[in-house]
């Protein structure tokens, strides 16, 4: 196993497990909560879009890791080769953990962001799949 391999299964282990149960918890409490309020005042839905943000993101960060569970078992070339819709999952979720931040700030609520960490083993996963890509067409 190389450097980079250890390092995404430790990624795994430390950063995407806790956020992925971290987001499942965070859907299943906040999002009928935020349903709620919505419901009975439209002014006041940020409950409820942390509820759907907490289902995007848990969907993303299953699917995320599973690249990276490829990558650690196969290596690059298992990157090259999985599916499309694990790909676009995962850089959904690193367009939310980005737009997340942003809905932090606008709403005052550090909860939105808290899926920031998620971007590292997404970058290590995308270089190690642009590297294979490049000694591939070499």
């Amino acid at each position: 196993m190389t450097l980079s391999r250890f390092v995404a299964a430790v990624e795994l282990i430390f950063i995407l497990s806790p956020l992925a149960l971290l987001a499942m918890w965070g859907a299943t409490l906040t999002l009928p909560i935020g349903l709620a309020i919505a419901v009975e005042n439209p002014y006041e839905f940020s409950a409820f879009l942390l509820g759907v943000w907490c289902g995007v993101s848990f969907v993303a960060l299953v699917l995320g890791s599973l690249l990276v569970v490829r990558f650690v078992r196969s290596g690059r070339p298992a990157l090259i080769n999985a599916p499309r819709r694990e790909w676009c999952a995962a850089i959904v979720g690193a367009f939310a953990a980005l737009t997340g931040a942003g809905l932090a700030v606008v709403y005052q609520g550090p909860a939105f962001a808290i899926g920031l960490p998620a971007l590292v083993p997404f970058f290590h996963v995308y270089c190690e799949r642009r590297l294979a890509i490049a000694d591939r067409s070499t």
